[in-house]
């Protein structure tokens, strides 16, 4: 193997190992909330973060680290049929639709009254809004933190987790070259990699510097 040449093996899968989130100035407000549960107001959090920023494979992590049960809410067809005896990680809030507020709204409130715990997900660009009053004045009082975009070093630990996930070799000065290249956006850059792959795969292509200036040209 080549000097400075880096070999990954793993599969393309979805990892929600704790060792496989990796904390920067851009998500250390979020790391902290979830290690502060006991100052969570009436036990209740939320996370905010735009798309692929990570709030998924978080509430994972504390679904493990606390015996949650973790859903998204766009797959509960029924609120009054779940459970309220343990605490809850709830992804996707901005998708609750207006006619299940009132169900969620009780869910919740017996979640509460028991002293279960509540960590919910909502995306930063989905202009999440809550018609129900009572409902509103509940989540507005939820411990929150945001996940910022993300910044140069978890820039390239992202770069480098996609390529693991996609087996694909690359050396160290092609991960630096996209590194300066790319947008800070998670959405953003997971789909600009995800054109790098195809388009690799495609021309049959190793993902080299010079295969990425024709490919960015």
């Amino acid at each position: 193997m080549n000097k400075g040449q880096l070999v990954f093996d793993l599969g393309k899968v979805e990892n929600f190992d704790p060792n496989d989130f990796f904390i920067s100035e851009s998500n250390q407000q979020v790391s902290s909330l979830l290690n502060e549960t006991n100052n969570w107001f009436n036990g209740s959090a939320v996370v905010y973060g735009k798309s692929k920023s990570g709030k998924t494979h978080l509430l994972k992590i504390w679904t493990v680290n606390n015996n949650a049960t973790f859903l998204n809410c766009n797959e509960v067809s029924n609120w009054k049929n779940l459970s309220s005896s343990c605490s809850y990680a709830i992804d996707d809030l901005h998708q609750l639709k207006v006619e299940r507020e009132n169900d969620f709204f009780h869910f919740y409130n017996n979640l509460v009254l028991k002293k279960f715990k509540i960590l919910c997900a909502v995306d930063t660009n989905a202009n999440f809004k809550i018609s129900l009053n009572d409902l509103r004045s509940r989540f507005n009082s939820f411990t929150s933190a945001y996940i910022d975009d993300p910044d140069d070093r978890l820039i390239k630990i992202l770069i480098v987790k996609f390529f693991s996930d996609f087996q694909l070799t690359v050396e160290n000065n092609v991960i630096e070259y996209l590194t300066k290249r790319v947008e800070r956006d998670y959405s953003r850059l997971y789909q600009f990699m995800e054109k790098i792959n195809f388009s690799s795969m495609q021309t049959k292509s190793k993902i080299t510097i010079p295969f990425l200036r024709d490919f960015l040209n």
